[in-house]
């Protein structure tokens, strides 16, 4: 390893990333041949955050399919078909109707709600509270209605 290879590793250990081509165990992980001396060297890497490297199945070096001084590398990931979008908090609340909190009884039955939920809690936390506050919108309120037609601007 050289001086330019020591300071890609502080790179990748620095901003959490790491070079999967070098992860999984081959013959060979050169990708460019010096055309005059013929030393291989590995100049082309995968770079993957550090938290998303479980999706890698395998990575290496392909033989060369034309006459070339480079070797092409790949990747195989692990992808997930169905993902769910995750959504937060605050937005999953944005989809409630809040125009029924205008109406008494609807406010009083929500209030309710949140009491029932947090007295038996001895320890109210933040969290606590929130879960209980989610928990009786979800209940109380509806979602909002979605509109079908979508507007083209032309």
């Amino acid at each position: 390893m050289n001086d330019s290879g020591r300071r890609f590793l502080s790179y990748l250990s620095i901003n959490n990333l790491t070079a999967v081509t070098t992860f999984f165990k081959k013959k060979q992980y050169a990708t460019w041949v010096h055309p005059r001396s013929k030393k291989t060297h590995q100049i082309d890497h995968f770079i993957v955050n550090k938290e998303m490297f479980h999706r890698c199945i395998d990575a290496g070096v392909t033989s060369p399919i034309l006459d070339s001084d480079h070797c092409a590398i790949y990747l195989k990931l692990r992808v997930m078909k169905r993902l769910k979008k995750k959504t937060n908090p605050r937005q999953r609340m944005l989809n409630f109707d809040h125009s029924k909190l205008s109406e008494p009884y609807f406010r009083e039955k929500l209030c309710e709600e949140v009491k029932t939920a947090t007295n038996s809690a001895s320890h109210l936390s933040y969290t606590d509270l929130s879960n209980a506050v989610m928990k009786a919108t979800s209940s109380v309120l509806q979602k909002k209605a979605q509109s079908s037609a979508r507007v083209v601007s032309s």
